[in-house]
């Protein structure tokens, strides 16, 4: 029986959290993985997770490092991770990492006196044994020669997936710039949506509640209760879009009724 761990990241993100605090995409990802250790017969050693974390910049996803950290000490012989993007959008991060610990040497970046000065470099650690890693969702294992190579397909295809989102996000940013360009030479309210897709508000049970003397808080807590993309709404939000649409309110009177 080898000894498994898995690895588990969510991007950053506004996702609803779960009784233990924990992201539900990560809680997803940990459970699907706990099915495939335990339907492979594997003992489950260690839980590795980095929540909000993006995968763009490995520095950051401290369990991460902690994983190659152990892998070093030789706490495991598998790592389970629900896909290949979940260790970085990088198609050369991920490959590295894959190829490291499949040959058993890790160069690990650390200060070193070398000529009698101290110098920041990359050197190599040797492995206890060589690591395997599982990509449960695509049904890949690195211990076979036709897995390697899926991996190195796949990875291809999050590298493309991660530069595509980078030239859209840019074309938005360049469009949304275009908009308040042209809305302030018309002299017309400027409403900022950038990424996702503005929020559709019911207007009209807004004012019926302000007639009511509702104050933006408690309306902002009743759209959220209607669910869907509303459920995301904050008074904050709710202030801004009302503020933008009614002009006859300002915003420091609106925030004075909150």
């Amino acid at each position: 029986m080898s000894k498994a761990v898995i690895y588990a990241r969510v991007s950053p993100t506004k996702e609803v959290n779960t009784a233990e605090g924990m992201a539900k995409s990560i809680a997803n990802q940990i459970e699907k993985c706990k099915v495939a250790i335990e339907r492979d017969k594997h003992e489950l050693v260690e839980i590795y997770k980095d929540q909000y974390v993006s995968g763009k910049d490995n520095d950051y996803m401290k369990d991460f490092q902690r994983l190659k950290d152990d892998a070093i000490l030789g706490k495991y012989d598998l790592v389970y991770c629900l896909r290949d993007d979940r260790l970085g959008r990088s198609q050369y991060d991920a490959i590295a990492l894959i190829e490291e610990l499949e040959r058993g040497k890790m160069f690990i970046t650390r200060k070193a006196l070398v000529d009698g000065k101290e110098m920041l470099g990359k050197f190599p650690e040797i492995l206890p044994h060589a690591i395997h890693f599982v990509f449960v969702e695509e049904g890949i294992s690195t211990n076979t020669d036709d897995g390697k190579m899926m991996v190195g397909v796949v990875s291809s295809f999050s590298e493309r997936q991660r530069k595509r989102i980078i030239e859209n996000t840019t074309r938005g940013r360049e469009a949304l710039k275009k908009r308040i360009a042209e809305a302030r030479e018309k002299g017309l309210p400027i409403e900022k949506n950038f990424g996702r897709k503005p929020i559709e508000i019911p207007w009209d049970y807004v004012l019926s509640l302000r007639q009511k003397d509702k104050s933006f808080t408690e309306i902002a807590k009743r759209l959220r209760d209607l669910g869907g993309k509303l459920s995301r709404i904050s008074a904050a939000t709710l202030i801004r879009k009302y503020n933008c649409r009614y002009k006859e309110e300002t915003k420091t009177e609106i925030k004075e009724q909150l």
